[in-house]
């Protein structure tokens, strides 16, 4: 999750599972309900509407940026990236995979002070 505010926080955690009732429980510990959440059209995402005041979604089978709402997953497709980039493989295990992502978060949200600790 991705906050699209000047800020740019985000929460990343390990999930046991991406079924709709995981990840619906996950976002209402998080997210604030007048929160505008924009996904993709993944099935588990389909009663968003029912739990946030206002869910934008782009089908990826179609485009990845809706021509006429804008809306993308951009965002979270490039975190997803840096998080790839920044975990070696042997790392994105179980065991791991908890410490590794609260590192990620330190380090992606003290990046414009980082200079200062050296």
């Amino acid at each position: 999750m991705t906050e699209r505010t000047a800020k740019r926080i985000i929460i990343v955690l390990p999930v046991p599972d991406r079924k709709k009732e995981t990840l619906i429980l996950i976002l209402l510990k998080y997210v604030k309900q007048d929160s505008i959440i924009y996904s993709d059209s993944f099935s588990s995402y389909s009663t968003i509407k029912e739990y946030f005041s206002i869910h934008k979604k782009v089908n990826h089978l179609l485009h990845f940026v809706d021509p006429v709402t804008r809306v993308h997953t951009n965002t979270k497709e490039g975190n997803w990236n840096g998080i790839r980039l920044k975990i070696p493989l042997r790392r994105r295990n179980k065991k791991l995979i908890g410490l590794q992502l609260i590192r990620f978060m330190i380090k992606r949200e003290n990046t414009e002070d980082f200079l200062v600790y050296y």
